[in-house]
């Protein structure tokens, strides 16, 4: 079975809503989205090493965040006691699922998959850290 698996450090953004153009149902993507999103294509390219899948995948991905600055005070000396035990969970921002549509569009554009209906199973989950040395995604694509 073919698979690959890598790391980008740039820090995870979610799906922006697009910006309406005037013109009657019409919008384009927001300029920021479009500016992440080529970026993270771009180093995908660089991550890609000759790896390509047409038939379905598996894909697994963590994205890695700093602790919210909105944690304060007394709370956030128990969130990392509790953190540092490994046991630090929390419903907070980012949502996954706007984490992963711009990832998955990036995994096409960077020619990992032809299309993202290859993928057939996803498993995504968001850690927090303490002055993370890089804010990022770790992502694994195997063939199924």
């Amino acid at each position: 079975m073919n698979k690959i698996s890598f790391e980008i450090s740039i820090k995870p953004v979610t799906k922006k809503n697009p910006v309406p153009t005037g013109r009657r149902g019409h919008s384009i993507k927001h300029p920021k989205q479009k500016a992440y999103e080529d970026e993270l294509t771009l180093i995908m390219k660089l991550k890609r090493n000759g790896f390509h899948s047409s038939g379905p995948v598996e894909i697994t991905w963590v994205s890695l965040h700093d602790v919210p600055k909105s944690i304060n005070g007394k709370r956030l000396k128990k969130e990392e006691r509790a953190f540092l035990k490994g046991s630090w969970v929390s419903c907070i921002d980012p949502d996954l699922d706007n984490l992963a549509k711009p990832l998955l569009d990036s995994i096409v554009r960077a020619g990992f998959i032809d299309d993202d209906n290859q993928v057939v199973k996803m498993t995504a989950s968001k850690r927090f850290c303490l002055d993370c040395q890089s804010e990022g995604f770790y992502v694994w694509i195997q063939e199924v």
